[in-house]
């Protein structure tokens, strides 16, 4: 099984083609590795583009609004 960072670089440009990603991200759910897909809204047709994992990894989406650089 590949790790959590290769599936995130695999997968990478379609999530972030998808409307409203403002980021991807490794996270935690339940105390096991997840795939955070955070937001610029609350869009459901984005999250219902989403799968629910990506190979074996569970996907959990946080509206976070935009990310600026600091």
């Amino acid at each position: 099984m590949p790790t959590i960072a290769e599936v995130i670089e695999i997968h990478l440009d379609r999530l972030f083609g998808l409307e409203d990603v403002a980021g991807v991200a490794e996270g935690q759910l339940d105390g096991e590795p997840c795939i955070k897909i955070y937001l610029v809204q609350e869009n459901t047709r984005t999250v219902l583009e989403l799968p629910g994992e990506l190979e074996g990894y569970p996907l959990v989406t946080e509206i976070t609004g935009s990310f600026t650089k600091g």
